[in-house]
């Protein structure tokens, strides 16, 4: 055999450390680019030339098998110039010892990897020495058993052939094929691949299969071996030779042991094929008619449980083995299936489903998985039986979720925990071929299988709880599923309530796949259920605050739209936590201490989640606004932006109507009173600084909550009294006072019932006296009530003007006739040097129309904001004028500012402003009762004012 045959003269490349690093970057394309045509800089020392060519063999072996595949030839060039190198600086002195200095993860991979492409070649290396280079025949041999570290079936063979081979040629004066035995057997102490590596090859020599060996090694190096392919007589030599060696049990007990499964099972298939009693009547075609199909079933099933008492226990499992090897997979279908299908769901001695399905995994390994194919249709076709039997869904009235009834009545369970079995037997086999089947049965499954697949999975993720693990990425993959998301009601619950903080977080962290989001979208999208809401429960009471904080984040990110219909909305929150995160904050924070008395003083050493979890939602201010400030609009309510309107750089235009705090307060009204008043006071603990009795949040998040007073109970009342007191005593040497944002509050915001606020508000003023603070404060209400109305006036005005000004005029272009053709030959060339700027022209009346009507859109928008803010400016003062003196329960403070407001011409130049203006038919019905109530009063009281007021509204010439 012929080396040089085998090694060309090639170009050299990299150094030791260059060979670690490119290995450290696990990049196929980068180790291509730097083994192609290298410069290599080999080690001066024999020993450090191992350690250069094993990291080298495993660099080629870190190369993806389809980019091994497309550059064959690369690699093949690369490896002969490397292994020449070498072989010139030191000698094939070199070559006989390499194999024994490559390292056991090396062999590893070498077995791994799924092209042999590159074993074959060393092998074929060693292979060749023996002869050319007249090495001694002992040291070759050792070096060429070194390759039953590959655990190659085909390799291992091969080897035995050979040895054998150099045994018959020297007359039996060496005996290397034993060696190999010796070194076989005490390899399979350790080994179960090696076990399986022996059959294969008691397989091949017991068939005298010529082709196995002749496909895959000798065509690879059919120019390298001198001698021909392996005849049929050889192997048969070799199959009579190794049985005799296999007799001697007490030389090879290992290999004896191997030797007899092979002829026992080997005897099983080929004598016993037509007697296996498990057969008997099952292998013809399945009927049409269901019902002869279920009795037959039923008649087969009972046939096997007689069966089971009459045989020995290893004599059924053999039978039982025997029938899934010899028969599956294949795509005819009898009655067969159905029969193996019910026995391992329903296993009824609790002792053969392992044994199936082993074999079935088994039998994957060498054949393609197909769910059309039997058994695994049967098998499958289980999974959703219970689903075909009829209706299977009810209400659980503990939780009112949708439940799997027929999961849990006699018979179907079985059915049930059988699936279950099967699922985590197939999950832990961990082939990619399993996992296919896997998905194929979840796919199919009822609820209740998926439920607890999915549990099951989330508690293994937990235990291990790594980056990468065999769980998360089922579990993740499960999730996946479109299926999934109409079976939400089922799978969230399993999955939150068993997974922990890091497990969950591995699980959602950075994982934004669409499908998976869908699946937590679908379950918290739907409007509030009992099940939603116990599963909060639990969750707030079982899991740490970190927990729930990693679910709300993930929902918030992807859950954030403010409209209240859409998919993403953000109603969320409000449909599912708040009323579980209110209930268990007062459960925590009430401590009955007598029959009437109450306390919010929590017990520190164990604290409650749901109280951490509020103190942080109602102090953040991110938080706040995502929770509470926002508004999630309703269907049918139109979202108004008022952020680009002149007043609101001067004013707090504040939304309260729909935000989270409004469904905070009416969860807050289904709280008993006695544990309402202690989560009030743990509201006021957030928000007012006990020690300086000052506002310890942004001032807007009060004012909003004031906006709610109509809405809240009787204890949250008290505490806004409280807030209206502590802010009308803080003194604020920054920006608007506390007073100022009450009036925009009451004028400006879509708070309901401003006028109660507003009565409250003035109440508190009555409350000190006839003091100049209170007068102040009187002067500062009329005060900014007239400047609202005067800037708002103003605003309008000038808006009004501006679109008089530049109102665009979208003129209809008219379709111009079509020209009739004229008798000029030239008449089409000129149409066609003109077509290009007819059609620019047409294209640019289009974008220039669509322009214009962004333009009107946006202009209705801005005026449809501005009308907003003024009727609810003018609704304001027309309850404050009107209601003075009948309704309000502070009337003499209510007069006084009337008085005021009336005396102020500012406030008749901005009505007279306003009610030039193209408002609604109400709009300025509104202003004119306004206008005559305060032209009535201070007719009365102060009649040369009243004139001056008549002269600015032009009444008087």
């Amino acid at each position: 055999m012929d080396v040089y045959s085998l090694l060309n003269q090639g170009n050299a490349s990299l150094d030791y450390n260059d060979l670690c690093r490119i290995l450290k970057t696990n990049n196929s394309q980068t180790t291509l680019e730097n083994i192609t045509q290298a410069t290599f800089v080999y080690p001066s020392t024999l020993e450090q030339s191992y350690a250069f060519f094993d990291v080298y063999i495993q660099l080629l072996l870190s190369i993806e098998s389809e980019s091994q595949k497309l550059h064959k030839s690369t690699i093949q060039d690369s490896l002969r110039t490397c292994i020449m190198g070498i072989i010139k600086l030191h000698g094939f002195v070199w070559l006989i010892c390499f194999s024994a200095h490559l390292s056991t993860h090396t062999w590893q991979r070498l077995y791994t990897n799924p092209d042999p492409m590159i074993l074959i070649y060393l092998y074929g290396l060693v292979l060749a020495s023996a002869d050319k280079h007249s090495a001694e025949l002992g040291r070759w041999a050792e070096a060429l058993l070194q390759f039953m570290k590959s655990q190659s079936p085909v390799i291992m063979l091969h080897m035995l052939m050979s040895l054998w081979s150099v045994d018959e040629l020297n007359g039996h004066q060496t005996d290397f094929a034993t060696v190999w035995l010796n070194t076989l057997e005490a390899s399979m102490q350790h080994s179960e691949a090696m076990q399986q590596s022996l059959q294969v090859i008691f397989n091949v020599l017991a068939k005298a299969d010529t082709s196995y060996m002749k496909d895959t090694v000798d065509q690879q190096l059919e120019t390298s071996l001198k001698r021909a392919p392996f005849t049929a007589s050889e192997l048969t030599l070799v199959m009579i030779w190794l049985e005799n060696k296999c007799r001697q049990e007490i030389a090879f007990p290992h290999l004896a042991q191997a030797y007899f499964t092979f002829q026992y099972t080997n005897t099983i298939k080929t004598k016993k094929r037509n007697k296996n009693p498990l057969i008997k009547n099952l292998l013809e075609p399945q009927p049409s008619d269901p019902t002869e199909r279920a009795a037959i079933v039923r008649k087969g099933t009972q046939s096997w449980v007689g069966l089971v008492g009459s045989l020995l226990p290893y004599e059924f499992e053999m039978y039982l083995k025997d029938a899934v090897r010899v028969y599956y997979p294949t795509e005819r279908k009898t009655m067969l299936d159905l029969v193996l299908a019910e026995w391992v769901i329903r296993d009824p001695f609790e002792c053969h489903r392992t044994i199936i399905l082993n074999s079935l995994v088994e039998q994957l390994q060498s054949s393609k998985y197909n769910i059309r194919t039997a058994p695994y249709y049967a098998i499958i076709q289980l999974f959703s039986s219970a689903e075909e039997m009829g209706p299977r869904t009810g209400y659980e009235i503990k939780t009112g979720a949708k439940v799997d009834l027929l999961a849990f009545q006699a018979g179907e369970k079985d059915i049930t925990r059988g699936c279950c079995s099967v699922l985590e037997h197939l999950t832990l086999s961990n082939k990619q071929y399993t996992h296919t089947c896997v998905e194929d049965c979840i796919r199919t499954a009822s609820a209740g299988i998926v439920e607890w697949y999915v549990g099951w999975m989330a508690r293994e993720h937990t235990r291990l709880a790594t980056s990468q693990n065999l769980f998360g990425d089922y579990l993740v993959v499960t999730l996946k599923q479109a299926r999934q998301r109409a079976l939400s009601s089922w799978v969230v619950p399993a999955c939150l309530e068993n997974l922990t903080t890091d497990s969950l977080g591995l699980l959602l962290g950075l994982n934004d796949d669409p499908d998976l989001v869908g699946v937590f979208v679908d379950y918290f999208g739907q409007a509030s259920q009992l099940g939603t809401r116990r599963l909060v429960d639990t969750l707030l009471k079982t899991k740490p605050k970190a927990f729930i904080d990693l679910l709300l984040a993930y929902l918030q990110r992807h859950m954030n739209d403010t409209k209240m219909k859409s998919e993403m909305s953000r109603a969320w929150f409000k449909n599912h936590f708040l009323a579980s995160l209110l209930t268990e904050a007062a459960e925590a924070v009430f401590v009955p201490t007598s029959t009437y008395a109450t306390t919010s003083i929590m017990d520190e050493s164990q604290p409650n989640v749901a109280s951490q979890l509020l103190a942080q939602l109602l102090t953040d201010p991110d938080h706040y606004e995502w929770y509470f400030g926002t508004p999630v609009v309703p269907l049918g309510t139109k979202e108004r932006n008022f952020g680009s309107r002149d007043v609101a750089r001067t004013h707090d235009i504040i939304s309260v109507w729909h935000t989270g705090l409004a469904s905070m307060l009416q969860e807050m009204v289904r709280i008993p009173d006695n544990k309402a008043v202690g989560l009030v006071n743990f509201w006021r603990s957030l928000w007012i600084d006990s020690d300086t009795h000052k506002f310890s949040v942004p001032t807007p998040w009060i004012l909003q909550c004031l906006g709610l007073y109509d809405l809240a109970p009787a204890s949250v009342k008290q505490l806004m009294e409280e807030f209206l007191r502590v802010g009308l005593h803080s003194v604020n040497t920054k920006g608007r006072g506390f007073t100022l944002r009450m009036v925009d509050l009451v004028m400006l915001s879509d708070m309901p019932e401003a006028d109660e606020v507003f009565d409250l508000f003035v109440r508190l003023l009555e409350e000190q006296g006839n003091t100049v603070q209170a007068k102040e404060e009187e002067a500062k209400i009329v005060w900014a009530i007239t400047a609202t109305m005067v800037e708002l006036a103003e605003e309008s005005k000038l808006e009004t003007e501006q679109r008089l000004h530049n109102k665009p005029t979208s003129k209809k272009r008219q379709k111009q006739p079509v020209p009739t053709r004229p008798k000029d030959t030239h008449w089409n060339k000129r149409r066609g040097r003109g077509g290009r700027k007819n059609r620019l022209d047409k294209k640019a009346v289009v974008v220039e129309e669509v322009v214009e009507e962004t333009v009107v859109e946006e202009q209705e928008e801005e005026d449809d904001c501005l009308g907003t803010l003024i009727g609810r400016v003018i609704g304001f003062v027309l309850i404050a004028v009107t209601a003075s003196d009948r309704h309000s329960i502070c009337a003499e403070t209510r007069r006084r500012l009337w008085q005021s407001l009336a005396s102020s011409l500012l406030c008749y130049e901005a009505l007279d402003t306003l009610r030039q203006l193209s408002l609604s038919e109400e709009l300025q019905e509104d202003i004119l009762s306004i206008t005559d109530a305060c032209l009535e009063r201070l007719k009365t009281t102060q009649p040369i004012l009243w004139e001056d007021a008549r002269r600015v509204l032009g009444t008087v010439n």
